[in-house]
């Protein structure tokens, strides 16, 4: 086991589900029409924005605000849960509230409107806590880099690069370091890791999607964390 850090440790404190769907003009009327279906989940009241008509269809015009927020523009859907540090350890139990969540908004807003996914993606944001006095920017550049990569007064360090999976997933991986509090604070590696299915809406020329896309999703989300993720915050693990 590694002395500086160990993946046991790992907290989440980020989660975006991100839903591409087909063209809804009327965005605003449709999704405040939802609205009594959601509170449970989006108990503060949706924020209209002053946006034109002409504005681009990515723009959000729908913002429910909140430590759990979601935003609607005329094509997408953006669900941001920010973990509450007493739960960032309940990784599994985060990631499936997460997912029936998500599933319980997009399914309203569905069925009022009959529109489907045509693209889908999950950020997470994983923080893993060093040892005490121990540097994340020494743990990160003797860890990835060769001993020859020693630029002079170094202040930040961060990589990103990406994986297919399937032929049919894209996986993004964002590692930096980073601080946190703990009590007193104490570096760590701050692993992002962005998962989509865009690598095959781009081979197989994928219409749409049925819902059970997300709960796929997720799956497959759930499977990388518990197999690949530990390896990759030590750089252990191969690519595809």
């Amino acid at each position: 086991m590694n002395k500086e850090l160990n993946p046991a440790q790992r907290r989440i404190i980020k989660i975006q589900t991100v839903i591409d769907f087909e063209k809804e003009p009327k965005i605003r009327h449709k999704v405040l029409e939802i609205e009594d279906r959601v509170r449970e989940i989006l108990p503060q009241a949706a924020f209209v924005g002053p946006v034109p008509e002409n504005e681009p269809e990515e723009v959000p015009r729908v913002i429910f605000p909140g430590m759990e927020s979601c935003s609607f523009s005329q094509i997408r859907m953006d669900y941001v849960v920010q973990v509450q540090k007493d739960r960032s350890r309940e990784v599994n139990k985060v990631l499936r509230e997460t997912e029936q969540k998500a599933n319980r908004i997009f399914g309203a807003f569905q069925e009022h409107t009959g529109r489907a996914i045509t693209r889908m993606g999950v950020i997470v944001h994983f923080v893993f806590p060093l040892a005490a006095k121990k540097s994340s920017l020494t743990y990160l550049h003797r860890t990835f880099f060769k001993a020859d990569f020693t630029p002079p007064n170094l202040t930040e360090l961060d990589f990103h690069f990406v994986q297919q999976s399937q032929a049919k997933y894209n996986i993004n991986w964002l590692i930096k370091a980073v601080k946190v509090s703990d009590g007193a604070q104490r570096d760590a590696v701050l692993v992002l890791m962005d998962v989509n299915n865009y690598l095959e809406k781009t081979n197989k020329k994928i219409v749409s999607y049925p819902n059970d896309v997300i709960k796929k999703l997720f799956a497959f989300i759930k499977e990388q964390i518990r197999t690949k993720l530990p390896a990759v915050v030590r750089n252990q693990f191969t690519l595809e």
